[in-house]
């Protein structure tokens, strides 16, 4: 995969901006993605269930190598893009110019983040690290942190950027194709509407970067740098949420309402007598507007208080009392 100009000035040949695709070969691409990531509208109980190794596999590893191999295996033989490594000294080059775009997007980033649980308690814009804190399959969450810096910059850049962004600005305008991509990208990357909109904002600046560059290497860096940012601030709140009181309820932060999709068998939840189905409504008299701020709010209490929680079920309004316990405790 080569992703630098080739240094033969003469036969002006760069890889992936001179790839030609049929248009059958982009509507396979975007179906296949589009069943890749159905996987995140299902019931999070039934994902509990698949054993680590095959979901890895399933949600991981086999889609993330598609959007590697795919462009690379149906690009049209007979055009003139050429692939090998980068020189190293271009590779060094890119990496500098890296490090302040991922640190100037990474403050951007935090501070409309910040904004964005301030003006709208329960949402965040990366609702993925609060559920992987309250994952019961560490290792699941740790490879999907070490495949996000790795593996899936290169792979998604490679898919997003130099096959969907290359083959449709050759159908279209640019910016036309710029933005079709992007919303896209934000699309592969819906957890929820705030954080799909968000991708598509970085999704454009990665278009931008790569025309500006005129390598893949350039959005690869940045995508895996921002990544790996994100990645270490999932691990610190998975540390520091590492002490704190639980319910033992597992939610779809996606949902609307805070339902319940899973009760632990002897947490604090089930000896209240909780269920999945039911949807909390309040916790200590303060309304809950879905999972991710039913999790916020527990983190403000101490193992071993009793709340009152009111919960929705199946229509009837219940009021019971969670005895929160620590993370871990039995």
């Amino acid at each position: 995969m080569n992703t630098e100009v080739v240094e033969d000035r003469s036969s002006s040949v760069v890889a992936f901006r001179d790839a030609r695709w049929k248009t059958r070969w982009i509507v396979v691409g975007l179906i296949i993605v589009l069943l890749w990531r159905s996987y995140t509208f299902i019931d999070r109980s039934l994902l509990a269930q698949v054993p680590f190794w095959l979901l890895a596999i399933i949600t991981g590893h086999a889609p993330q190598t598609f959007l590697l191999l795919f462009p690379v295996l149906t690009r049209d033989p007979n055009d003139r893009s050429t692939f090998g490594a980068p020189a190293p000294r271009r590779f060094l080059i890119e990496f500098g110019l890296a490090i302040p775009i991922v640190i100037g997007m990474t403050v951007v980033l935090t501070v409309i983040g910040y904004l964005v649980a301030r003006l709208a308690l329960g949402t965040s814009l990366n609702p993925d690290a609060l559920e992987m804190a309250n994952s019961r399959s560490p290792l699941y969450v740790y490879f999907f942190l070490l495949l996000s810096f790795t593996f899936a910059p290169v792979a998604e850049e490679v898919f997003y950027r130099g096959f969907l962004y290359n083959a449709f600005r050759v159908r279209m305008p640019v910016l036309v194709a710029a933005l079709v991509q992007s919303l896209i990208f934000g699309l592969g990357h819906f957890f929820s509407a705030t954080h799909s909109s968000m991708a598509i904002v970085i999704g454009l600046i990665l278009t931008a970067i790569y025309e500006w560059r005129k390598t893949l290497i350039a959005p690869i860096l940045v995508h895996a740098g921002l990544n790996f940012l994100s990645a270490l601030g999932t691990l610190l709140t998975i540390a520091i949420l590492a002490n704190v009181p639980v319910m033992g309820v597992i939610g779809n932060p996606d949902d609307h309402e805070c339902v319940i999709r899973q009760v632990a068998p002897n947490s604090a939840a089930e000896e209240a007598g909780l269920q999945a189905g039911d949807i909390v409504t309040s916790f200590n008299t303060q309304p809950i507007r879905n999972f991710p701020h039913l999790i916020q709010t527990i983190a403000l209490y101490r193992p071993g208080d009793a709340i009152p929680v009111t919960i929705n079920r199946s229509g009837n309004m219940l009021n019971v009392t969670v005895v929160l316990r620590r993370r871990g405790t039995p």
